[in-house]
């Protein structure tokens, strides 16, 4: 069957999900312009994605190994900024004030803002693991959107005039729910999959600003829910390191020393899908991943992703990324 043509869709799809992610492709997500890295080279693997939408967010998230020791440079737009760190640490400058993002002992929210451009820098460290959601709004939309006077001008008016400063914000067990959702493999096609990830984008910003506003946000260390996310991760893990292997939820179950109906519900709390459909998606993912990199046959990759039937790894295929496999293009 004959390649079609590459369009510019096309190739923003292979820059929102593919599997190295290089220096230059880094700086563009950013939200900014890049100032010229010294070389393209690849510095990440694993997901990472930048939405914009008719509203006025633009949502960046990963879940990435970082590959080399390296710094990356951007200039940002105006903007404020909410950040949930699920899991490593990331730390940099903006306009010369260092910053550090840590979410090493579990996951932690961050708040920044600025009105006019500024220099952003990012430090690359060999090995680090990140996973997190950046919810960025124009700044000059959102003071438009505000009373002359009030507690709301006050608070977000002092985050965006004054010089650069992090601030810390604690997530409720739902917004960090929500993020750790948004970080997953796409799960439809391509709209449906903009419009679910701006739902729960506008959920996770509505409650950090009524934080910030109201000077007070849940208490995570309060609520009782972090063994489940805990063993969430635990799960999620021994998947990624033995998925090859053809993982059975009995086998899962016993491994980890839980009940399956016990597994079940934690990670479907957590990441907001069942284990097996998880495993189904890191599947096609790579299957897809193998279509676009090593040109594989359909056969090829009905059997990398699990499938005994061509046909029937087709139909999820088209199911879950909004196209058939016969339209990836080998590069």
């Amino acid at each position: 069957m004959p390649r079609r043509k590459t369009t510019p869709e096309d190739r923003k799809e292979k820059l929102l999900y593919q599997k190295q992610i290089r220096e230059t492709t880094l700086a563009a997500l950013s939200g900014g312009t890049s100032t010229s890295p010294e070389q393209d080279r690849t510095i990440l693997t694993g997901q990472l994605f930048c939405d914009s939408y008719e509203s006025p967010i633009q949502v960046h998230a990963s879940d990435t190994i970082e590959m080399v020791d390296h710094r990356v440079e951007a200039v940002l737009e105006p903007s404020l900024t909410i950040c949930i760190m699920l899991s490593g640490r990331i730390e940099g400058a903006i306009d010369g004030t260092s910053f550090l993002l840590d979410a090493m002992d579990g996951p932690r929210g961050y708040v920044w803002g600025f009105e006019k451009p500024a220099s952003w820098q990012r430090q690359i460290n060999r090995g680090m693991k990140v996973s997190k959601v950046i919810i960025s709004v124009r700044a000059g939309w959102l003071l438009g959107q505000l009373n002359e006077e009030g507690t709301e001008r006050a608070v977000l008016s002092d985050i965006l005039t004054k010089p650069f400063s992090l601030r810390e914000w604690t997530p409720s067990v739902r917004a960090i729910a929500l993020a750790r959702q948004i970080t997953l493999p796409a799960s439809s096609n391509h709209l449906l999959q903009k419009i679910n990830r701006e739902s729960r984008a506008l959920d996770i910003l509505g409650e950090a600003l009524e934080g910030l506003v109201e000077r007070e946000a849940p208490d995570l260390s309060a609520i009782p829910q972090s063994s489940n996310f805990q063993k969430a991760q635990k799960i999620r893990a021994y998947i990624e390191e033995n998925d090859e292997t053809g993982i059975k939820l009995a086998d899962l179950s016993r491994h980890l020393g839980m009940s399956v109906t016990n597994m079940q519900s934690s990670f479907k709390q957590a990441y907001g899908m069942t284990v097996m459909d998880y495993i189904r998606e890191r599947r096609l993912v790579a299957a897809r991943d193998a279509l676009g990199r090593e040109g594989l046959s359909i056969a090829q990759a009905a059997h990398l992703a699990g499938y005994t039937s061509p046909q029937n790894f087709s139909t999820a295929f088209k199911r879950q990324f909004g196209i058939s496999p016969s339209e990836i293009i080998f590069e």
